[in-house]
């Protein structure tokens, strides 16, 4: 990441939103962060069907965030995306992120509200 990044603030702005790019500077090793950030985007992209090419050539990678807390890693999804994800009735994202020797992976899962359990409901073994 470091390679194709260091040096070229307009494509680090192009990629990362702000807060993104505030919250991987401030790591010992904020480029293992940005990768961590770029697999995320790729991973989301990838779980709404999505070609990679076109999300990066229309700049959609901006509206996808991975905002790093105590808790876990979540999503935020904005713009064209936000509204595009609504309409396929997800309602929310579950993401696991991994780095280690400057690698990251991620995966998400997209959550359609059919998918929760409601309150009430019967598993599969008949257990409530």
């Amino acid at each position: 990441m470091a390679g194709v990044f260091r040096g070229r603030a307009g494509l680090v702005a192009a990629v990362f939103s702000d807060r993104e790019t505030n919250d991987c500077l401030q790591r010992r090793e904020p480029w293992s962060h940005f990768a961590a950030h770029f697999a995320a985007k790729e991973a989301f992209l990838k779980a709404l069907g999505l070609g990679f090419e076109s999300a990066a050539s229309t700049h959609f990678l901006r509206e996808i965030e991975l905002v790093c807390n105590a808790e876990r890693p979540q999503m935020m999804v904005h713009g064209w995306l936000a509204g595009l994800s609504h309409k396929m009735g997800i309602s929310s994202w579950s993401i696991a992120v991994r780095e280690s020797c400057g690698f990251a992976a991620a995966s998400v899962v997209a959550v359609q509200e059919s998918d929760r359990p409601t309150r009430g409901s019967k598993t599969s073994k008949g257990e409530g």
